[in-house]
């Protein structure tokens, strides 16, 4: 198992966490639903492994949706329904922060109104903005820290598990995307936002980077609506 840098989760507005108590009945999961759980196994676009030149962002965002709404599902929880609003605001958030080096929930570099999840959520065109926000750095190749790899000869930023072996094979977008949900439900925080039934919707985003030793890596945001349905 990969065992990626998180860091610790923020939960806006905490007075929109309900106690609810759901029925049997309650979290069934309606037919109109199912499509945004179904197994990422079964969708043959997500078996293709990562082009880091030439990545398709909405694909790895869906692959990321699809796993978190897979894992709601196995543990008796209604699945989540995707926003194009909070896709653009959590991918605009993970461009930035491999952009400016950082990582954080509140942004170090944003004028005094966009540093929140929530207040980046109300820019990207949410009026009713009621934010949790779940950060990630992942690795693109199947490498797991400490492991002592070697660079690959003649192969710029690609690494072998020994000298002049076989490059380290890159993620496919399904085994990044259920990696990184993995990793976060390994982590109390993040997972009781996976599992918060008080959440409604959610949108993912992806930013690729190569870190100081040219190792490639994503860094990965959900950003969740509670309490109420996304007005934009």
């Amino acid at each position: 198992m990969l065992k990626p840098i998180i860091v610790l989760t923020v939960l806006c507005n905490l007075l929109w966490l309900m106690q609810c108590t759901f029925s049997k009945a309650a979290r069934e999961i309606p037919d109109d639903q199912r499509v945004t759980y179904r197994p990422l196994y079964e969708e043959p676009r997500f078996q293709e492994p990562l082009r880091f030149a030439a990545l398709d962002y909405p694909r790895l965002h869906a692959a990321m949706f699809y796993a978190t709404n897979a894992v709601r599902v196995r543990h008796d929880v209604a699945p989540l329904t995707s926003h194009p609003l909070l896709e653009q605001a959590a991918w605009r958030y993970a461009l930035r922060m491999a952009e400016k080096k950082f990582m954080a929930h509140v942004d170090p570099y944003a004028s005094a109104h966009l540093r929140t999840p929530e207040q980046r959520v109300r820019a990207a065109g949410v009026v009713n903005a009621r934010s949790a926000e779940n950060l990630a750095t992942y690795y693109g190749i199947q490498y797991q820290a400490p492991e002592r790899v070697y660079r690959t000869p003649g192969q710029k930023g690609q690494f072998s598990r020994t000298r002049h072996g076989r490059p380290i094979p890159n993620h496919t977008y399904r085994s990044l995307a259920e990696g990184v949900v993995a990793s976060w439900m390994s982590s109390p925080p993040h997972r009781a936002n996976i599992l918060s039934k008080n959440a409604l919707q959610l949108g993912c985003g992806a930013a690729f980077f190569r870190d100081e030793k040219g190792f490639p890596q994503f860094i990965l945001v959900q950003l969740y609506q509670w309490g109420e349905p996304v007005r934009p």
